[in-house]
């Protein structure tokens, strides 16, 4: 029984090793690591850049601060949503998601402003 159980044990381990045993066999030269990294800078820079070309085209960015109406009832909904969400995620990680009912709270008032945002802006 004791070998049965070794055997399994190693078949297991060959199995889940074997794939990176073959990945970590490629070797890649410095200079192409070099070359893929400095694309994809410029291409998250790319990315950057038009994202901040759309906000700007939309009116909401201005002066370097995104301008967030809260007279607009609908888009405050959203703002107080994701403000929300955002606290929940600190709150589960810093207290890990369970300790404190802080966390689930905030979740629950982060989905409940969430559907008011959806229910307002597409009814």
């Amino acid at each position: 029984m004791k070998n049965w159980i070794t055997l399994v044990c190693l078949f297991m381990a060959a199995v889940v090793l074997a794939p990176a045993a073959l990945r970590a066999s490629q070797q890649v030269s410095a200079k192409d690591m070099r070359k893929e990294l400095v694309k994809k800078v410029s291409q998250q820079k790319d990315a950057l850049k038009k994202g901040e070309s759309g906000l700007k085209a939309s009116g909401k960015f201005k002066g370097g601060k995104l301008d967030v109406d809260f007279k607009d009832d609908t888009e405050r909904w959203l703002w107080f949503g994701l403000a929300s969400l955002a606290i929940a995620v600190l709150l589960s990680i810093l207290f890990w998601g369970g300790i404190f009912f802080l966390p689930g709270l905030f979740w629950t008032v982060g989905i409940i402003c969430l559907v008011i945002w959806l229910v307002k802006k597409f009814l």
